[in-house]
């Protein structure tokens, strides 16, 4: 099962990798959009501790995408010059405390999905509206990922789940789903952006994250209703199906919420 877990994310990010450089950048953006990460935890949950738990977890993954859009706003606001070891460290470290500390205060609300949804959307709706309004920086320079930071990047994912997963019967199926809300893809790619190409590149691709959280609110929603009346398979299928209507339905959203925070920007102004 452990080289289970590592092989299937690898090749995971391998995938994206290989179809950002070489198939369609536009095609890997709209894959780089599904709840993949935390698809590959909750599976091997199901797989390793039951549906049931997989199905609880789930409940709470949803909670731990709050987690997750803390940790990604607070790494933008401290990330600074590229190339600065200890500014990546250092921004890394104070992300994940911001996901460990959100995570823990969600930890309180109940686990019903009538209360998780709608404040996990509010949430996520706010932090778009939010990072949206940071103006997109003309990328001087493309950012290029070589062959050593692809191999960052599914390492780190890979020992991210393993570690995940593995502590899942300790921890119980709380703060497992909790957990599942780590940005297992998206946190290495933050990582390697930094460094290379510092805060414009980066402020790029964050301030179009929060949105394409709400793809793996649809899919944890999703999973933790069908996995008691489906079964693993079936509910993970319905979660990628229910998630692709979104990632197809996101350019719409992005489109009018700009709109939305311009014309208040207007009326204030």
């Amino acid at each position: 099962m452990l080289i289970s877990k590592i092989l299937v994310t690898v090749f995971v990010v391998l995938a994206l990798a290989y179809i950002a450089e070489n198939v369609s950048a536009k095609v890997a953006g709209v894959l780089a959009g599904y709840p993949l990460g935390i698809a590959i935890v909750l599976v091997f949950l199901g797989l390793e501790q039951g549906v049931g738990f997989a199905a609880q977890a789930a409940a709470f993954a949803v909670l731990g995408l709050l987690a997750n859009l803390a940790l990604a706003i607070a790494y933008w606001w401290l990330a600074k010059h590229a190339g600065d070891f200890f500014n990546v460290c250092f921004a890394g470290l104070a992300g994940v405390a911001s996901f460990l500390l959100i995570a823990y205060l969600v930890k309180w609300l109940p686990a019903s999905l009538w209360i998780a949804v709608p404040v996990t959307l509010m949430g996520l709706l706010l932090g778009a509206r939010l990072m949206l309004q940071v103006p997109a920086v003309p990328q001087q320079v493309t950012a290029v990922m070589t062959k050593r930071d692809t191999l960052f990047r599914a390492a780190t994912a890979a020992l991210t789940v393993v570690l995940i997963t593995g502590i899942a019967k300790l921890v119980g199926a709380v703060w497992a789903g909790l957990l599942a809300g780590f940005p297992v893809v998206a946190f290495p790619l933050f990582l390697i952006l930094h460094y290379h190409h510092g805060k414009p590149v980066l402020s790029n691709s964050i301030r179009v994250y929060p949105l394409g959280l709400v793809s793996l609110l649809v899919y944890t929603t999703a999973v933790a209703i069908t996995y008691p009346v489906l079964g693993l398979l079936w509910g993970t299928l319905v979660g990628f199906v229910l998630a692709t209507v979104y990632v197809l339905m996101l350019p719409v959203m992005q489109k009018f919420l700009l709109a939305s925070a311009s014309a208040e920007s207007d009326t204030r102004g």
